[in-house]
């Protein structure tokens, strides 16, 4: 995590068709609080709008989002997927509802191994596809080792392009610590029971 702190996204490429926003602890709307920093999934969210914008731009030099922009795909707990569609019926959001696509998780799972299943059984890519992964930047050591060519659960080609945008690259949202050292303490878990790989996939853009 030490190679985050302080670092910047790269910059978004144009080709990007997809943008994979892993849902947070919380809900967009905040009523689904299972956490200390009740803004994350709302920043995660916000920050997808506004890289989804930025490549709408890039295409045409204008911000036609209804034409040019990625989809954004989010994937919640029932509650969470409620508490969005809530602002998007409400234009809350600040990008087209059409170009949203929501996946429900697995009952049994969820979490981010969930998340993932959910991407591999109800969204097929291209293999030539380009996308983003949009999480707290906490979070990315996991999602890092979830994503390499060989990892259990890749839901993604093996050509597919994949680039990182991460929230609070400067750790210092609410109840970080503690979230920073859980993950610490999960990841070896999670390496023996199979669900990650034990390095970071190294071909992730994740750093300007």
């Amino acid at each position: 995590m030490l190679q985050l702190a302080n670092s910047q996204d790269p910059e978004p490429d144009s080709d990007i068709g997809y943008l994979f926003v892993l849902s947070a602890s919380n809900s967009y709307l905040r009523k689904e609080i299972k956490s200390v920093d009740l803004n994350d999934d709302y920043d995660r969210m916000n920050l997808a709008v506004k890289i989804a914008k930025k490549i709408a731009s890039l295409k045409e030099n204008i911000e036609n989002e209804q034409i040019y922009g990625p989809k954004i795909v989010y994937n919640g707990c029932q509650s969470q997927n409620n508490d969005l569609s809530e602002a998007l019926d409400e234009d809350l959001v600040g990008y087209p509802k059409n170009k949203f696509v929501l996946l429900d998780l697995p009952l049994d799972e969820i979490n981010t191994k969930g998340q993932f299943i959910s991407i591999k059984q109800d969204l097929s890519l291209e293999d030539n596809a380009s996308i983003g992964i949009i999480t707290h930047a906490y979070h990315y050591p996991r999602v890092s080792r979830m994503l390499g060519k060989n990892a259990p659960l890749n839901p993604f080609g093996k050509t597919v392009k994949i680039s990182a945008f991460l929230v609070d690259r400067e750790f210092s949202s609410p109840g970080i610590e503690e979230k920073r050292e859980a993950e610490i303490r999960k990841i070896p878990i999670y390496v023996d029971k199979g669900d990650l790989s034990k390095n970071p996939c190294l071909e992730v853009t994740f750093l300007k």
